[in-house]
Formats: C-alpha cells, structure tokens, sequence
C-alpha cells in the first residue's frame, strides 16, 4: 500500500503483485471508475494520445483527482476544461 492507499493498475502489459497490495485492473475503464487518483504514467504515442478524453473523464467518481505525470497530450485539454467548468 502507499500511503495507506489500495493501489490498482493498468496497462497492456501491468500484473497484480499481492504480496505488494498492487491489483491489476482489466481496463482503464475499470480504473477510472474505481479510483479516487488517478496517476498518468506512459509515453504520448498513437495510442495514448487523447486518452483521457470527456467519455474517460465521466467515468470517474466527482472526487477523484487526475495528476498527470506524463505528457500533456494524454489529456484533451477541452473536455478536462468543460468537465471542470461543469462541476463548479
């Protein structure tokens, strides 16, 4: 656990560890939702570009927060900003 959190992963290539309290989730789908943070950790490529986009971003709890650690292309921009404006 880190910092007394249940921490669950996600990637194409990611395995739980339970002797190190680390579960890994089926889908970013599955993530999302279950999450309180989320921690963005991968390169900005064809497939990560636009990964969290406004159908990703209504997946998570109105809680969570969303820190990301990688490129700036991972998010558009647009749709974090609308779902921002849209719970103030």
């Amino acid at each position: 656990q880190a910092l007394g959190l249940k921490v669950i992963i996600w990637s194409r290539s990611a395995k739980s560890d339970p002797a190190r309290g680390i579960e890994a989730v089926a889908s970013l789908d599955e993530l999302l939702a279950r999450s309180d943070f989320v921690s963005l950790h991968c390169p900005l490529n064809t497939h990560t570009r636009g990964m969290i986009n406004a159908e990703k971003l209504r997946l998570m709890k109105p809680t969570a927060y969303l820190v990301n650690i990688s490129r700036g292309g991972l998010i558009v921009e647009r749709d974090l900003i609308a779902a921002l404006e849209a719970k103030a």
